[in-house]
């Protein structure tokens, strides 16, 4: 493992040098006793950038800096407090964790594995004070293993100065042990103030090894496009018969994108007999040689867990088992074009039948613990014991359909593409005020009605203020009142009105009337802002949505005029004679996108594909992907979210993250 171990000092010195980097070499003045920072605001930059800079919550910058609760000036002088780290945060009995975007105090419960009754306990002013930035303590409690009964890990903050090898000498373990345990854990986002879990279990296990001082036998290599074990063995010098020996199997299963073991000289010398010596020089291919070419690479396997319901009746069961049939077909389109590309694939497909149908028999099928990938499940009872079976088995999990999804917060094989709410509303809120930063923001609610939209609404709210942007809120008691809102709408600026309810019954009274003051009022610039279901209202409003200018943030959205849509529609019919539902998403093109998406990646780079996408964008025909992990031990959710943008040319616009604009 001398690569390996290279590998990772590497990135312990990486971590250390990013880590020196936050050193806070700014200068410090002592006021009543209390020691500061002095720093000078940057051009652009808001109060949560300074927060994670100097690992302090937004209140306890306010309330050294009480001029700057309405917002912040650049080349504004500010006091940063000197925080002083509790370096044994395990004998306190909690530990620290900064609230991130699209985190709930419900999702950071179950990350940890605590109530949100004992966070409450230890943050009395956490339903006050629950904002991105903030601190909160979280109650320690160490994790027994299920197999073992044993304790397994703690989690820890990571504090100033502190490195991955610092913090593996503090708790008597290997770097190796922290990020085995830590799969997303990165140089990039070993910070202060994140949080690790921490092996204890192989803490007393490791006091004994490092007594054992053995040279290692071999170190492990990641195979890529076009490699044959002739280049391999040359490349390191060791003949391949001492790769296939310290590999079994390996020559039925050599492929691009899978860790095998090399073995050192010394290994090597081991396994050779003396006379073998000089042919070692010289290893060049001979008949007797088996050279391993890309066209002998075992195909990647995947297993596809569907409700089809094939052996169920019922008109829902009916309409259940077409969406899924749908999808299912898209994604063999997928497999058909990367067939086509040279990919070798093999699914092994399988009907979980109805949520309250058992998925265990699935699982103990004989292909099952051989995949490399699982798509599906669809319902949440099938999910977990899915989940857990991959993790066992370091399988990669695909959800492509449900957003309520709480294993992702702890199992780091999940894939979750359709966005949970908490995330998807705090991304949606963000895009909305690179795009609409100039603007006037009105809501607009009816007297003595909550809209459905609340959570969101308030998610908005809480980001309109953090970025200095003015709103206020118009509530009407009937249709007609919609005429006056011209009192509150502005003659210099562009105008978002944003309803508190999406559903088609609230909209459908409002829709005209605002149109028709925006016809009469051509002096003032509206634009309608609202909701991912807005797409299956189009059929009714959809002249509407184009002389509102109007925006929609969605996860999912298909263009009929583009191009790639007209072809795959054309695909599909050639293939299955009839048309894609019309349904929000379309579940035949979420397969076609997710299959290519994802099977491409795994083909291309093995069961470490979670590395090489992460952070990475990709646009299909209807699903965006931008993969990132909740967290350095759990899964990677789509964060990828687009603005829909009905313009009054009668064309319409997806804008991603990476082109929204301020206007």
């Amino acid at each position: 493992m001398r690569t390996l171990k290279f590998l990772l000092l590497n990135l312990a010195l990486l971590l250390s040098s990013t880590l020196s980097s936050q050193d806070l070499p700014y200068k410090k003045e002592t006021k009543e006793g209390k020691e500061y920072y002095i720093y000078q605001v940057a051009s652009g930059e808001g109060l949560y950038s300074i927060c994670k800079k100097f690992n302090i919550t937004q209140d306890e910058i306010i309330k050294s800096n009480p001029d700057i609760e309405n917002g912040l000036k650049s080349g504004q002088t500010l006091r940063i407090p000197v925080k002083k780290p509790n370096g044994k945060q395990d004998e306190s009995g909690f530990f620290y964790h900064t609230i991130e975007q699209g985190e709930t105090l419900s999702s950071i419960a179950i990350m940890y594995g605590v109530s949100t009754a004992s966070i409450k306990k230890l943050n009395p002013e956490s339903d006050k004070n629950f904002k991105i930035g903030f601190t909160l303590k979280i109650p320690q409690t160490v994790k027994v293993a299920e197999e073992t009964g044993k304790e397994d890990y703690k989690y820890h903050t990571i504090a100033p100065k502190e490195t991955l090898s610092s913090l593996a000498k503090q708790y008597g373990i290997t770097i190796q042990n922290i990020t085995d345990l830590n799969p997303g854990l990165t140089a990039e986002n070993f910070q202060i103030g994140k949080v690790i879990r921490i092996d204890i279990s192989k803490a007393k296990k490791n006091e004994v090894e490092k007594k054992e001082t053995t040279e290692e036998a071999f170190f492990e290599y990641l195979t890529k496009k076009n490699e044959t074990l002739y280049s391999i063995s040359r490349k390191f010098n060791v003949p391949i018969d001492s790769i296939l020996t310290t590999n079994p199997g390996l020559a039925g299963r050599f492929r691009a994108g899978i860790i095998i073991k090399i073995p050192t000289p010394a290994q090597t010398e081991k396994q050779l007999p003396e006379k073998e010596e000089e042919t070692q020089q010289e290893a060049k291919p001979t008949e007797e040689t088996p050279i391993i070419t890309p066209a002998t690479i075992e195909p990647i396997k995947v297993a596809v867990l569907l409700p089809f319901m094939l052996d169920e009746t019922g008109e829902e069961a009916s309409k259940q088992s077409r969406r899924f049939i749908e999808y299912y077909e898209g994604l063999l389109l997928a497999v058909e074009k990367l067939r086509n590309q040279g990919v070798s694939i093999n699914l092994y497909v399988h009907d979980t039948g109805s949520e309250s149908k058992s998925i265990n028999k699935i699982l103990h099928s004989p292909e099952m613990s051989d995949v490399q990938m699982i798509i599906g499940p669809f319902y949440s009872a099938h999910i977990t014991p899915v989940a857990k079976f991959a993790k066992a088995n370091n399988i990669s999990l695909v959800i492509p359909f449900t957003s309520k999804n709480e294993d992702v917060l702890t199992n780091s094989h999940i894939f979750q593409v359709n966005t949970p709410h908490s995330y998807l509303y705090s991304e949606a809120s963000q895009m909305f005020c690179k795009q609409f930063r100039n603007a006037k923001v009105i809501f607009l609610s009816e007297k003595d009605k909550e809209g459905d939209k609340t959570e969101f609404i308030n998610t908005l709210k809480t980001e309109l203020k953090r970025n200095a942007i003015y709103y206020q809120t118009y509530t009407v008691t009937e249709p007609e009142d919609i005429e006056k809102i011209t009192s509150v709408l502005s003659e210099s600026e562009e105008n978002i009105i944003v309803p508190t309810s999406g559903t088609s019954n609230a909209i459908k009274p409002f829709i005209p009337e605002l149109q028709s003051v925006a016809v009469n009022n051509s002096s003032y610039k509206i634009s309608l802002f609202g909701y991912p279901e807005w797409q299956t209202y189009v059929k009714d409003y959809i002249d509407a949505f184009y002389r509102l200018n109007t925006y929609i943030y969605s996860t999912f959205f298909v263009n009929p005029t583009e191009y790639s849509y007209k072809e795959f529609s054309s695909h599909f019919r050639s293939w299955y004679q009839r048309d894609i539902i019309n349904s929000y998403p379309k579940y035949g093109v979420l397969g076609y996108d997710s299959g290519l998406y994802f099977l491409k990646a795994l083909s291309s780079t093995g069961n470490n594909f979670d590395k090489s996408i992460a952070g990475n964008r990709y646009d299909g025909i209807q699903t965006g992907f931008s993969f990132e992990r909740v967290n350095n031990w759990g899964g990677l959710i789509n964060k990828n979210v687009y603005l829909i943008h009905y313009k009054r040319n009668y064309e319409i616009e997806k804008i991603s993250p990476d082109n929204v604009h301020s206007r």
